[in-house]
């Protein structure tokens, strides 16, 4: 029986406390000078390590197969596809270079991603974009993304993912302490729909694999 039959597709676990954001941190600023970066993504990615707006911490218990969610990940434009093609949402990712893409999730956020780094249970993320919504100006910031995977047997990954955001809006002034507020629960929104998307497309791709080709 799939794992997700007996549990929710996507649980949120408790988060894990400001040592760790602080720990994988100074791990990230460590590593940085190793990883194959372009100067001017890796000066960028320096300062906002060194100065964040603000960190935050989610942990998800995720309904999916360890390999099929890895490839998911660095298949962004193909998964998109199937979750268009079988009707499970409407995201909009399209390839732009080398493990980069052009996201658009339709929920007002939209940004530029590139995968820096990969390892068997390791993504290191680089995002660049804005999000849109009727209550505040538009955000305009770039955030780095550690997502750490665990195989829990073969049917669900916990992961964590731990962000490092830089928000540039410098005119929203008294606004920015309510934006830093709200932020923390528009990232746990976005990674609990898309988790939940993609543990749904893995289903839909088992009960019906000929669709999917």
């Amino acid at each position: 029986m799939n794992a997700a039959t007996s549990r929710s597709e996507t649980d949120t676990l408790p988060r894990a406390d400001s040592r760790q954001k602080e720990e994988t941190r100074r791990s990230l600023q460590t590593r940085l000078p190793q990883l194959p970066l372009a100067p001017t993504t890796r000066q960028k990615i320096s300062t906002l390590l060194a100065h964040p707006t603000l960190s935050h911490l989610v942990e998800f218990d995720v309904a999916v197969n360890s390999t099929s969610f890895i490839y998911m990940m660095d298949h962004m434009d193909a998964a998109a596809y199937l979750i268009r093609h079988f009707d499970l949402g409407d995201f909009e990712v399209h390839p732009t270079g080398q493990n980069t893409f052009a996201v658009d999730d339709r929920e007002g956020a939209k940004a530029i991603i590139q995968r820096l780094y990969a390892t068997s249970r390791q993504r290191i993320l680089w995002g660049e974009g804005t999000y849109d919504s009727a209550l505040l100006p538009v955000i305009r910031g770039q955030a780095l993304l550690v997502v750490d995977l665990l195989p829990r047997g073969e049917e669900r990954v916990q992961t964590r993912v731990t962000s490092y955001v830089q928000i540039h809006n410098k005119f929203l002034g008294f606004l920015i302490k309510v934006v830093t507020t709200l932020v923390p629960g528009i990232i746990d929104r976005k990674l609990e729909r898309a988790f939940g998307v993609v543990t749904k497309l893995e289903r839909a791709i088992h009960k019906d694999p000929v669709q999917a080709y």
